[in-house]
């Protein structure tokens, strides 16, 4: 993956932090440090031998791992009374100037995890002035400049869950907004031995060398009104902190179609009111790529709570988490 440093402007940091109020812990969680170690990645499913079942406890807690010698964080939530046997995992990812617990709070993420058995990671990215940033390779921000190791760091935080018999390795998935949906299409190219499925929301394909060692299932969603990241393209790319316009997201779909090596035929996987969903499931792999386009719809997480409508714009009730978490088990690592 091509890093390419570069001083930004302004951020753009209430639309891509989407809350007035970009909190950086979760007060009603535990906090739990990981042993401190740079060890490594594990290969997936690499484990301690002997191994018992999973210790995590239902609910949420605070988690801290080292990478590179600094320390870490995420916020952890496991759904109630989970089965004797390792869930699936959907890693939710913040937009640029916020937080793990930020997104925790907007995405509505947890009930959806709950109700379908799979344990949710809220990390926070590297934190600046304003919050924090991923380094999706061409944005955003410090976490670019700085080329933040947030590869290792999703890495270390996988095989930490995975080696604690937590959760499984073939059935690991990333959701992330803006700046995280960004990042996200990053987890899929550079990470794809261990993320089965990623759905990016309100962002854009911002590594222009993406090369995943397999086909990955994408399920992209953009709102038609989205002034942030354009669903034709463009945009203030220079305060977001990247380093060239925003591709559109037909282009984003493309580029996703021609990774995974799918046909150009698709057929409608969700329709409600504004949202309407297709999926072009004839790709290599049992692969799929899926679009949810949202009529109308802002920088915003769809089903989620609406925060800053004034500014971000509206955020549409007409579909849930569920969708995504559906298309995500229908798409673990073969």
């Amino acid at each position: 993956m091509r890093f390419q440093p570069r001083m930004t402007g302004p951020l753009v940091a209430m639309a891509l932090c989407l809350s007035a109020h970009c909190a950086h812990a979760v007060p009603s969680a535990t906090d739990e440090a990981s042993p401190p170690s740079d060890r490594p990645s594990a290969a997936r499913g690499d484990a301690p031998a002997g191994r018992g079942a999973c210790a995590l406890k239902e609910g949420d807690s605070n988690r801290t791992i080292m990478v590179q010698g600094k320390k870490r964080e995420y916020v952890l939530h496991v759904p109630k009374s989970p089965p004797g046997k390792p869930l699936p995992l959907v890693i939710t990812l913040h937009g640029g100037a916020g937080s793990g617990p930020n997104v925790k709070g907007f995405s509505m993420m947890d009930p959806s995890a709950d109700a379908n058995g799979f344990i949710a990671a809220y990390p926070s990215g590297m934190r600046g002035l304003i919050g924090g940033t991923w380094n999706a390779s061409e944005c955003c921000g410090l976490a670019m400049e700085k080329k933040s190791p947030d590869l290792e760091f999703m890495s270390a935080l996988i095989d930490e869950l995975v080696g604690m018999n937590c959760v499984d390795p073939k059935r690991v998935y990333a959701a992330g907004i803006s700046n995280g949906g960004m990042f996200a299409n990053n987890l899929a190219c550079d990470l794809s031995d261990k993320i089965a499925a990623i759905a990016p929301i309100s962002g854009a394909m911002m590594d222009s060398s993406c090369t995943p060692k397999r086909p990955v299932s994408v399920l992209i969603y953009h709102g038609t009104g989205d002034k942030f990241v354009p669903y034709k393209g463009g945009g203030d790319f220079k305060g977001a902190g990247a380093t060239h316009a925003f591709p559109s997201v037909d282009e984003f779909v493309q580029t996703w179609l021609k990774i995974d090596r799918c046909t150009q035929e698709h057929r409608p996987l969700y329709s409600k009111g504004e949202v309407s969903c297709e999926v072009y499931d004839h790709c290599a792999d049992g692969t799929a790529v899926g679009l949810c386009k949202i009529e109308g719809g802002g920088h915003s997480w769809p089903g989620g709570k609406p925060v800053m409508t004034w500014y971000i714009g509206k955020t549409t009730k007409d579909i849930s988490n569920d969708v995504m978490l559906k298309f995500f088990s229908e798409h673990p690592i073969p």
